[in-house]
C-alpha cells in the first residue's frame, strides 16, 4: 500500500500513506514530526500508526511505524 515517489515539482521525494478509509495521502518526510503506534483499541479499528505533522495534523494510517520509517529513509536517500 505504501510507497515512496518523486513529485513532479522539484523532484523532492514524497511518501504515500493510506488512511483507514482507504484514501491515499502523499506527504513529504520532512513534514512528519512524530510516529506513534496505537494501543489495542486503535489497532482494532485498523490504525497501525498515528502520523503527526509539524503543522498540527494527524493521520490515522494502515502502515506500521517501522514501514513508515523505512519509507522515510528511502525517500531521504533519493534526494538529489
Amino acid at each position: 500500500l505504501a510507497r515512496s515517489a518523486r513529485s513532479s515539482t522539484g523532484g523532492q521525494a514524497m511518501i504515500q500513506l493510506t488512511d483507514i478509509s482507504g484514501r491515499a495521502h502523499a506527504i513529504h518526510p520532512d513534514a512528519i514530526a512524530r510516529l506513534v503506534e496505537p494501543g489495542n483499541h486503535g489497532k482494532w479499528l485498523g490504525i497501525n500508526c498515528y502520523v503527526k505533522t509539524f503543522d498540527g495534523h494527524a493521520l490515522e494510517v494502515r502502515e506500521s511505524v517501522s514501514l513508515i520509517m523505512e519509507l522515510i529513509k528511502s525517500a531521504q536517500e533519493a534526494k538529489p
